[in-house]
């Protein structure tokens, strides 16, 4: 379906982030870009539209995120508040830290 995220059980990391990132570049640019920023710090009552269309953003990615992995992977980033945690969360586990990539390079 082009509405639903592809879906993440625990196998075949490598297919599904570049499903989800498709995904998520279908949904809009900056929905893409949401797995790359952070939450704004400043107080919700100072932020001016930008800092309200990051968060947007944000949001809509972290559903995508967690409406696209199993269960047991859910578990695993559900404690998340910014997509960009729970992407790197799911990279860090299945892929390694940039030092266990380096290494099997």
């Amino acid at each position: 379906s082009l509405n639903a995220p592809p879906y993440f059980d625990g196998s075949n990391y490598a297919f599904w982030k570049v499903q989800m990132r498709a995904f998520l570049c279908s949904i809009g640019e900056t929905i893409s870009d949401a797995v790359g920023w952070t939450w704004p710090e400043a107080a919700k009552s100072t932020w001016d539209k930008a800092a309200f269309t990051i968060a947007n953003a944000n949001s809509k990615a972290l559903n995508a995120i967690f409406c696209g992995v199993s269960l047991d992977e859910f578990h695993r980033i559900s404690h998340v508040t910014v997509a960009k945690e729970a992407w790197q969360i799911l990279e860090t586990t299945y892929e390694g830290t940039k030092k266990v990539k380096d290494t099997k390079l």
